[in-house]
C-alpha cells in the first residue's frame, strides 16, 4: 500500500547517502551492503520526521522486531519502532583523567628514545584515536588537585613518534578551571611549543601554560590532534589520515607558593619597628589577647614555638639596629 512515498537510504552506519522523495511502487534504489532504507508513506502528513533528515546525519533505527519482517509482517514489525537522528560527529572526543593514570604524576618527564627502545607504555601514556581513518580527535585533560590553590601554570609533557603514528595537538590548548568542578572559567588559550615531527625524529616537548594567579581546584585542558598528511603524505599506512595517537609523559600544575612569614613583622606592614615590640610586648604580658595565628607565627622570633621574653628582647635588638635576622 505504498503507491506513494519518500524515504532515506543510509549506508551500513546509518549515515544519510541520499533523500528521497515522491517515490511510487515502481520505483527501485540501490543500497549500500549492510545498510537500509526507510520509506515512509506520503501522505497523510506522516513525512514531517524524514523532511528534517538531511544528507550525512545518522539515523538510528529503534524497537524493529527483524524475526517478524519476513514474509512481509510489516505491521507487527513496526508497531514499535521509531527513529532518532543527529548530525554526525566531526571528532572523535576522548576525556583523560589525571588522577587515575599514576603514570601522568610520577616525575618521569623526558622520554626520549625511540619507541619500544626507551619510550613505551610503562613511561607514555598513550591516547588513541579508534576512528584516526575518518575524525580528528578532540582530547579533554582533567585534574583535581584535592583542594582549592592558587595556580599560576599548567604543564604537559608530550612524547611524539611519527614512526609508530604518535603525532603531536595542532592549534591551541584551551585551559579553564573550577572551583566546584561544575562551572568552569576560562584562563586562556595557548600555542603549543614547537616539535620536530619527522619520521625518523621522536622524543618530548615541555609545554608550559602560565597565566595570572587564580584559585582553582579542578582544571581542564582541551586540544585537538589533526591530520598527518604533511609528516606522512595523502597515503598512510592503514588508511589512517589523522594521528592514531597523542601521548604525555607528565602533567604538572604550577601552585604559588605563599610568602614565607616575615619574623619580627607582627603588624604586616612591611616594617620591623617599635610597633612591633610594643605589640610582642604587649602580648607576652598578656594585655593584647587578640593576636591572629599568622601575628603570632611571626612572633615566635627563636623558632621555639613559644611566645616569651625572649622573643621581645630579640625584636628590641632588632629594632635598634644590634642584632639582625639570619
Amino acid at each position: 500500500d505504498i503507491a506513494w512515498w519518500a524515504g532515506v537510504v543510509c549506508d551500513k552506519d546509518g549515515v544519510v547517502l541520499k533523500l528521497l522523495a515522491n517515490g511510487t511502487k515502481s520505483d527501485t534504489e540501490e543500497v549500500p551492503a549492510g545498510g537500509f532504507a526507510i520509506a515512509i508513506h506520503s501522505g497523510s502528513g506522516r513525512m514531517t520526521a524524514l523532511e528534517k533528515i538531511k544528507v550525512g546525519q545518522i539515523v538510528t533505527v529503534h524497537n524493529v522486531l527483524i524475526d517478524a519482517m519476513r514474509g512481509f509482517g510489516g505491521t507487527a514489525a513496526l508497531k514499535d519502532a521509531f527513529i532518532t537522528y543527529a548530525d554526525a560527529p566531526t571528532a572523535f572526543e576522548i576525556e583523560i583523567n589525571v588522577n587515575e593514570k599514576e603514570i601522568l604524576t610520577d616525575g618521569t618527564k623526558d622520554v626520549s628514545g625511540n619507541w619500544g627502545s626507551g619510550a613505551g607504555e610503562d613511561n607514555v601514556l598513550l591516547i588513541k584515536n579508534t576512528q584516526c581513518k575518518e575524525l580528528p580527535m578532540n582530547v579533554t585533560v582533567k585534574y583535581d588537585l584535592g583542594e582549592t590553590k592558587s595556580i599560576e601554570s599548567v604543564s604537559m609533557y608530550l612524547y611524539h613518534c611519527a614512526n609508530v603514528m604518535i603525532g603531536y595537538p595542532e592549534g591551541k590548548a584551551k585551559i579553564s578551571v573550577s572551583t566546584d568542578g561544575t562551572t568552569y572559567t576560562s584562563v586562556g588559550e595557548f600555542d603549543f611549543a614547537a616539535a620536530e615531527l619527522a619520521t625518523d625524529k621522536f622524543g618530548t616537548v615541555e609545554n608550559k601554560f602560565a597565566f595570572d594567579a587564580v584559585d582553582a581546584r579542578y582544571i581542564k585542558v582541551e586540544f585537538a590532534a589533526g591530520s598527518n598528511e604533511a609528516i606522512l603524505g595523502k597515503t598512510p599506512a592503514g588508511g589512517k589520515i589523522y594521528w592514531e595517537f597523542v601521548s604525555m609523559t607528565e602533567f604538572e600544575v604550577g601552585v604559588v607558593k605563599e610568602d614565607p612569614i616575615a619574623k619580627g613583622d607582627i603588624t604586616g606592614d612591611g616594617n620591623i619597628d617599635a610597633f612591633d615590640y610594643q605589640m610582642l610586648k604587649a602580648y607576652v604580658l598578656r594585655s593584647y589577647t587578640e593576636a591572629t595565628a599568622d601575628q603570632i607565627a611571626r612572633m615566635d622570633l627563636n623558632g621555639d614555638e613559644s611566645i616569651d621574653a625572649f622573643d621581645y628582647q630579640m625584636l628590641k635588638c632588632v629594632v635598634l639596629g644590634t642584632y639582625q635576622f639570619d
